[in-house]
């Protein structure tokens, strides 16, 4: 959706979208003067990728969880090493060594993130199934409690660090704190405000959404996009509003959800008055 223009290209009786924007310009790593070192580049950043769960777009969920959690990447790697020099082995196991494979130029070729990688679900629980069923000496629960309290120290280092550090700005997964807000906001029956005091204002409409889903129909009657693109923004639907600070004008209806960081002249000066302060958000209404 976001790079279709809604106009169309005539070829040979063959009616072909017109894109917004190139998509291979903007996820191809090689190209533009690029060569071996930017691929060789790009599956370091994606082992990143699939370590840290963070792609550098907004997302809901656990900091440090993408598609898949860090220990299932070592059975992944276990299973298809065990599969690999497995002889005979079924129709079913080549079928997944080719799914595998399959992902390589998404790999090698593709910038990075959690809709990218998604193609590596499936062989991968596959492969992680396998190793846990063919390693049946192992000592697992030795094993798993080790990985956990690793796992969960890892977790709560970065949690109270860098993660706070990124919610705080903005730049990682939007808080529970907000959902709740946003719920609040909603069964309000009122309009929404939400000014995030930085540029990714334009893509918190998908934050909303997954909180509160809104038929695609109804979304697309009522959404107001700022132009188009790779990324298409969009600033208003429906009752909620989004922008980096609170409009000068203000109705006298409504309720807003502000980032701490952002200005709240305007609400002081429309009469509106702070009635949840949270660790991230405010929450003010009239």
């Amino acid at each position: 959706m976001n790079y279709v223009s809604h106009h169309q290209l005539h070829v040979l009786g063959l009616t072909i979208t017109r894109l917004a924007a190139s998509r291979g310009a903007s996820q191809f790593v090689v190209g533009h003067g690029h060569g071996l070192g930017a691929v060789i580049k790009n599956l370091g950043q994606t082992v990143v990728v699939l370590f840290s769960g963070y792609d550098g777009y907004l997302k809901s969920g656990l900091p440090g969880f993408g598609i898949l959690t860090p220990v299932m990447l070592v059975l992944v790697v276990v299973g298809a090493l065990l599969v690999f020099k497995q002889k005979p082995r079924t129709d079913f196991d080549a079928l997944m060594l080719m799914m595998l494979g399959a992902n390589l130029p998404t790999v090698l070729l593709i910038s990075p993130n959690n809709t990218h990688l998604n193609a590596l679900t499936v062989p991968a629980l596959y492969f992680a199934g396998l190793a846990l069923a063919k390693l049946p000496r192992a000592n697992w629960k030795a094993t798993g409690l080790a990985v956990i309290v690793v796992l969960f120290g890892a977790w709560t280092v970065a949690y109270l660090g860098p993660t706070h550090t990124a919610l705080a700005a903005g730049q990682n997964e939007p808080p529970l704190e907000l959902q709740t807000l946003l719920t609040r906001a909603v069964d309000s029956g009122a309009p929404i405000y939400l000014a995030t005091s930085h540029q990714q204002a334009g893509g918190m409409y998908t934050v909303t959404l997954f909180n509160h889903p809104v038929k695609p129909a109804t979304f697309k009657q009522e959404a107001v996009k700022s132009g188009g693109g790779e990324f298409i923004h969009y600033y208003r639907y429906g009752r909620c509003h989004f922008s980096a600070q609170l409009p000068k004008s203000l109705p006298a209806h409504a309720v807003l959800i502000v980032r701490r960081g952002a200005s709240l002249q305007s609400a002081k000066q429309a009469g509106y008055h702070l009635v949840k302060a949270g660790r991230y958000y405010q929450y003010l209404e009239r």
